[in-house]
Order: structure tokens, then C-alpha cells, then sequence
């Protein structure tokens, strides 16, 4: 399938011009693959080019939905030293920075893309991370597998799931997992010499959940809870497959999304708790004893605050009845109301109600935290004939 790629680079001439935002974006049309990409930025609060390098960054991960960005501070460099209260540097960084060659004079901003020298160095200039980020995308995938969390909004409490995990992986193969957060305000050193203190610091490593060099690779579920001083809302979780030598095999990124954790109490079968996308049949269906249609309807509550949707699959049901009240009551009857989506901040409670107009199945789709990252689906299925 054709896509178009963009390198994205801030280019600066001897004068010190700066390119528009439209020059540096230059559109390159080829195939790539579903590979995946890393990026490990080190920056620091008192590098002056870093925020430039961190905008680029931040413009390829928009672009490019397989590329991971982690931006990590080593204690073993000056421009990391702390310009307020907080501390970005941690010994993972450092660590990982000291393998790949960094000193106390390395210059910031630099990169690694794939835990891989590119010619004589680990380091590349933010300027050429657009371009070698699109060779990379290009190559042949080296490994699969997917990366799902559950996050407990009361507990902290994560549940990381990796499955589908390629199954010949090269000998010595471990995976590493890292906590980053994002939308850090704090001090940064700026390029005109000024001093922000109002700086939105993303990507940040804040943790390594496994050991810093990783674990022997399998499909398993581990059990990780979100050190207080970190906003959970802002926070992803990063795995990393590397080969004996170190090199990225494949990585995957999963924002944790504390709104999943919803209490749900539905009145069909009795389903409880919700934490996870839910299929549920139901065989029989109530027969309205004065129209004599079939009818099919779901009641429940929960406390929740985002967005709650219903997407109804058939465009021969008819929606009777609907509301959602969560301080105020959303009611419609319309049988054209094909899609519903009700904003709710705190408790709600809805009801939804259905007539069948043909034998089959019928498929309605709730839909929770509906614009997030990691949304939860409740699918009811009624089957039945009306014969």
C-alpha cells in the first residue's frame, strides 16, 4: 500500500535562518512496511538547541503511529542538571547513555534510532532523524508482538500484557519496559538564552519496569503500580525487544488510560465490572405483550467521566426510548438516531430500548472513553426470530 512519508527537519543556514514549518516538511512517496522504530533523545533542562530537537521529535511521532519516542537524561552530562524542582535524570539513562558512548562533553541534543551505530557512531544529529527514521520504517520487520494495558485508576495498578509474541526469536533475545510521562511543566533553557519555566517536557523515562537490560521475551501479563509522583493520565508504558547484541528487534507504546477502570452494573446477565472490550449474546428476547414485537433493552450505571457512546449496526432496529442522566437527562425516540454519544462527569445511569423489525441478529456497541487511545467496548448481540 502506498503512503506518503514526511522527513521532518529543522535545517539552519550559517546566518542561523530557520526554515518555515512548510519547508521542512518534504513529502516522499514510497511503500514501507509495518516495522518499528525507536527513538531514544537525550536532552537536558540546560541545553539550549534541546527544545528544537524535542519538537522535532514530538512532529515525528505525530507522523508516524510505528515510531516509540523516549527522551532520557543522564546524570553523567551537565545539561541535565535540575533547574527547579524537578529531576529528570534517572541511573537507567545514564546507563544506556555511557553504552552507547556518552560523555560529559558529548554534545546535546543527539539521538539513537534502534539501539543501532549508524557509521562510526550511536549518535545522531536531530536534524538527520527524519531521514534515518524513514529508512528504518522501510525495512523488513525483524519481530512482532502486541502490547495492551489495564490501568486501575484507584490502585495505580497496571496490568501489562504482551502477547502474540514472535515465536523464533534470536537466541539471547530480552525485552525491556520503561514508564515515560508526558506534559511535564517545568524550567527549560531556551534557544534565544532565555529561561522557560513553563516548558511541557515529553516523552520523559521515568522507571525501568524490568531490569535495565530487559527479560527473557514471553507472553505474559505483569503486574506494575505507578509511583504517586508521576501523573498516571499522562503516562505510557514503553516494551522494547532487543537482540542478543542489543539491537531493536521491534517496540511497541500503550498510553495508560486510568478511565478504563470503570465500574459498570448492567442489568442483563448481570455483568458487573467492565474492564475490558465484553461480547455478550442474548438468545431470548422479551415480547411486548401488547405490540407483540420483539424488544430488546439494556439498563445500567456507572461512574465514569468521558465520553459514552452507542452505535447501533442494523439500520432496521429502532431506537424507542434513550436517555442518559448524569446531572441532566438526554432523552431522544428519533428512529433515525443511528449513533448517540452522551458526556457524562461522575455517575450516570441510562436505559436503552429496541424493536426488532426483522428476524436475526441485532448488534449494539456501547462505547466508553470513545476519543482515548484505549477505548472499552460493551457488545450486546440479540438473536432470536420474530416468526
Amino acid at each position: 500500500m502506498k503512503k506518503y512519508l514526511y522527513i521532518l527537519s529543522l535545517i539552519f543556514f550559517a546566518a542561523c535562518q530557520v526554515i518555515s514549518p512548510e519547508e521542512q516538511i518534504i513529502p516522499i512517496d514510497q511503500s514501507i512496511t509495518e516495522n518499528t522504530v525507536l527513538l531514544v533523545e537525550f536532552s537536558g533542562v540546560g541545553c539550549v538547541n534541546c527544545p528544537l530537537a524535542a519538537t522535532q521529535a514530538q512532529q515525528l511521532s505525530a507522523a508516524y503511529n510505528n515510531l516509540t519516542v523516549v527522551q532520557m537524561h543522564p546524570k553523567s552530562n551537565p545539561f541535565t542538571t535540575a533547574m527547579d524542582q524537578y529531576d529528570y535524570t534517572s541511573l537507567a539513562a545514564d546507563e544506556y547513555y555511557k553504552y552507547f558512548g556518552g560523555t560529559a562533553s558529548t554534545p546535546f541534543p543527539t539521538g539513537v534510532i534502534d539501539f543501532t551505530p549508524f557509521g562510526e557512531s550511536y549518535f545522531i544529529d536531530y536534524t538527520l532523524w527524519g531521514e534515518q527514521i524513514i529508512k528504518q520504517l522501510s525495512q523488513t520487520p525483524k519481530a512482532d508482538f502486541s502490547l495492551t494495558t489495564l490501568t486501575n485508576s484507584q490502585t495505580r495498578q497496571v496490568s501489562i500484557t504482551i502477547s502474540d509474541l514472535t515465536e523464533q526469536l534470536p537466541s539471547g533475545s530480552k525485552m525491556i519496559l520503561w514508564l515515560t510521562e508526558d506534559s511535564i511543566v517545568g524550567a527549560q533553557l531556551m534557544p534565544d538564552g532565555s529561561i522557560n519555566m513553563n516548558y511541557i517536557h515529553n516523552h520523559i523515562l521515568r522507571q525501568t519496569i524490568t531490569d535495565i537490560w530487559g527479560e527473557t521475551p514471553a507472553n505474559t501479563e505483569k503486574q506494575y503500580v505507578v509511583p504517586q509522583e508521576y501523573d498516571i493520565n499522562n503516562c505510557s508504558i514503553i516494551a522494547v525487544l532487543l537482540d542478543e547484541n542489543n539491537r531493536l528487534l521491534a517496540t511497541r507504546h500503550s498510553r495508560l488510560n486510568p478511565l478504563t477502570d470503570i465500574p459498570l452494573t448492567f442489568s442483563v446477565n448481570n455483568i458487573g465490572m467492565i474492564t475490558h472490550d465484553t461480547t455478550i449474546v442474548i438468545d431470548q428476547v422479551q415480547l411486548n405483550p401488547i405490540s407483540g414485537k420483539q424488544e430488546m433493552q439494556i439498563e445500567g450505571m456507572m461512574i465514569y467521566n468521558g465520553t459514552f457512546s452507542v452505535i447501533i449496526e442494523r439500520e432496521d432496529i429502532l431506537p424507542q426510548d434513550q436517555f442518559c442522566c448524569s446531572g441532566r437527562c438526554i432523552n431522544t425516540n428519533s428512529e433515525k438516531v443511528q449513533e448517540l454519544s452522551f458526556a457524562i462527569n461522575g455517575i450516570a445511569e441510562w436505559y436503552a430500548h429496541f424493536v426488532a423489525q426483522k428476524s436475526g441478529e441485532y448488534k449494539i456497541t456501547y462505547i466508553l472513553n470513545a476519543k482515548s487511545i484505549n477505548p472499552i467496548k460493551l457488545t450486546v448481540i440479540y438473536q432470536y426470530n420474530i416468526d
